[in-house]
């Protein structure tokens, strides 16, 4: 056999080893990128949920005559963000938002005492507070899988695949408070 022919085929050989690594590294990638997309709509379905809590609010303010235009303005613009925006980091920062502005509007029973009496906006605080464990735990999850997603992406050849095909970066929810 010719010795040059000997050279291509091995050199053949390694690249084709190379492509099967490679490919291996990439679909990895793929994998753990779809799991965190699969964590996130879990979260960004319970966020989707208070889209239903913010109507009833603006419709329980608009119905009881309250003058409450400001918080109305911000339930509406709240509610305009977390149905427009779907791309994950984005939508991370609306959680705390969101939290802060439906307190503010579920307190409001200390202004207006016939709030007390409301059925549905008591109903509403215990729904608001469920959905407030819901995002918690979906966050959780959310978060590991996350971390699984970032540490496997820093490490070796998967560093060098994910920014050859330019794998985003996920980022982690930080909780602002308790709730």
């Amino acid at each position: 056999m010719n010795i040059a022919f000997i050279v291509i085929l091995v050199i053949f050989i390694i690249l084709i080893l190379v492509g099967i690594i490679g490919i291996g590294f990439y679909n990895k990638l793929v994998f753990r990128k779809k799991k965190v997309i699969d964590k996130f709509n879990a979260v960004y379905m319970s966020l989707k949920e208070r889209v239903d809590i913010i109507d009833s609010i603006s419709n329980i303010i608009t119905t009881n005559k309250l003058h409450e235009d400001n918080i109305l303005m911000e339930l509406n613009k709240m509610k305009e963000a977390i149905l427009e925006n779907s791309s994950v980091n984005e939508t991370l920062p609306l959680i705390n938002e969101s939290d802060d502005l439906l307190k503010k509007a579920l307190s409001l029973d200390s202004i207006y005492d016939e709030l007390l009496k409301d059925k549905i906006y008591m109903n509403l605080k215990d729904t608001f507070k469920n959905n407030q464990y819901k995002i918690m735990y979906s966050i959780e999850i959310y978060n590991e899988e996350v971390e699984e997603y970032n540490n496997y992406k820093s490490k070796g050849i998967a560093n060098v695949i994910s920014k050859i095909f330019r794998f985003s970066d996920y980022s982690y929810y930080k909780k602002e408070n308790d709730i």
